[in-house]
């Protein structure tokens, strides 16, 4: 995980240089892969992540370590706190018939949003980490999965095929031979263990992976469907090994994610879409008939 400094420096106040900085981190289990770079002014520094630590493949993941450390707060950005529209379970927007790999799937439903550019502040630190800036709706998810280590997406509402027997978004096996394309306009031959998000009539997106050609956000676009998610890991895993795809997502949701982050992640993402992007929140389904409860550990 590439952490810009100047990034992490948003949530805890560093004591220490650069390379104490990356020292420290390692001592604490997380070993600095290759040497400090400099990106546009920024000093940025490679972690690796353990396989069940998915935290640290985040900024604020890495920001708590370091506050535990050194004995002082995170500051946590905002995000929206009393929501409109009631946090419902799915019924017209959403359908989860592939129970066995989703163990939490919410969709944001927000109409009237102005597609613009991002602000400087978020184009330099999603280039840092060496994302590109695209518009500010497909920015925030970006922005959103670096700074909390879940991966978000968004679909185009209007783009997506409607039937009023099913609902918009259905979360099922995709079909022996069943064709998918990237949004990097790259066609996939898909398998019954994969698992899509499909609208009326077609694969939107490879769950945990990679989103379509047919759904995605451009400057034309006005409505929108946020969602973010947990699955089995292992069958994203097994998906993305089969067809080469590995992402920035399929690099989080193969490992074990915390279900109730899902609400965090949607929460900051709605608070930055309202500053950045303006819209109105019409309707939120949430499928998670397995709720996690928190551990709590207590130290001396």
């Amino acid at each position: 995980m590439k952490i810009p400094l100047n990034w992490l420096s948003k949530y805890i106040k560093l004591e220490h240089t650069p390379k104490e900085f990356g020292d420290i981190i390692t001592k604490l289990g997380f070993m600095q892969d290759g040497p400090i770079q400099e990106i546009d002014g920024d000093n940025v520094i490679d972690f690796d992540a353990k396989s069940n630590r998915p935290d640290i493949l985040s900024v604020i993941g890495v920001a708590r370590e370091y506050a535990a450390y050194v004995d002082k707060p995170v500051k946590y950005p905002e995000a929206v706190k009393e929501l409109t529209v009631e946090w419902r379970e799915p019924s017209k927007n959403l359908s989860v018939q592939a129970k066995d790999v989703v163990k939490r799937f919410c969709t944001v439903e927000i109409e009237n949003v102005k597609i613009a550019p991002s602000p400087d502040w978020m184009v330099k630190d999603l280039e840092s980490y060496g994302v590109p800036s695209i518009n500010n709706i497909v920015d925030i998810t970006n922005y959103v999965m670096l700074e909390y280590g879940f991966p978000l997406h968004t679909f185009d509402r209007d783009k997506l095929a409607k039937d009023k027997k099913s609902a918009l978004l259905t979360l099922r096996k995709a079909t022996e031979g069943e064709i998918f394309e990237t949004w990097q306009e790259t066609k996939i031959e898909l398998t019954k263990e994969d698992l899509v998000v499909a609208d009326a009539e077609k694969p939107v997106a490879i769950g945990g992976i990679i989103g379509g050609a047919n759904s995605d956000i451009d400057n034309s676009t006005k409505n929108i469907i946020l969602e973010s998610a947990v699955y089995d890991q292992a069958s994203i895993r097994r998906s993305a090994l089969k067809h080469n795809l590995k992402t920035e997502a399929s690099a989080r949701h193969e490992k074990f994610l915390n279900p109730n982050m899902v609400e965090v992640a949607i929460r900051r993402a709605l608070y930055l879409i309202n500053e950045l992007a303006k819209g109105k929140i019409v309707k939120i389904e949430d499928f998670y008939e397995k709720p996690e409860e928190p551990t709590i550990i207590e130290f001396n």
